[in-house]
């Protein structure tokens, strides 16, 4: 899956599509990052996740988060009952399971989405579930640009 990465401050943010590329080949620069842009924030809005949103900004609605997460939940809840029932004669022996249940559990907590968000003060780009868990809503942010792509 391809990712984009947008890169987000709390203050007003000069449009940068040029961030450094790390040097894998995992990562590639975005071609066209205004209409990435556009399309991350016609997605959020039409998603119901916006209570304000400009060519280059937006504000989070306070039902952002559990709008977007509290579906998801049920799932969650269904892996952390699988991990709970994991044998030690299978915790043991069964990597190839326990595999699959931690990679269950990462996607329930933040599933694979062409949205990642380049935070500022953060250290690396967070899945579009963390940044609306750790985001403010009322809080306006700004979009520098989409930076990079990632393969996954």
């Amino acid at each position: 899956m391809r990712h984009f990465i947008i890169q987000v401050k709390t203050t007003e943010i000069a449009p940068r599509h040029n961030l450094k590329c790390p040097k894998d080949s995992k990562y590639e620069e975005v071609e066209e990052p205004d209409k990435k842009i556009q399309q991350f924030l016609l997605w959020a809005h039409k998603t119901g996740l916006l209570a304000v949103w400009g060519p280059r900004r937006f504000v989070l609605s306070a039902s952002a988060a559990p709008k977007f997460l509290t579906p998801r939940f049920a799932e969650f809840q269904g892996v952390v009952q699988a991990l709970a029932a994991v044998s030690m004669d299978d915790f043991i022996a069964k990597d190839g399971m326990l595999q699959n249940l931690q990679n269950d559990l990462k996607y329930a907590i933040a599933a694979p989405r062409p949205w990642y968000i380049a935070l500022e003060g953060e250290n690396e780009p967070m899945p579009f579930e963390r940044f609306l868990r750790v985001a403010v809503p009322g809080q306006e942010y700004h979009i520098g640009g989409v930076v990079l792509t990632f393969h996954d």
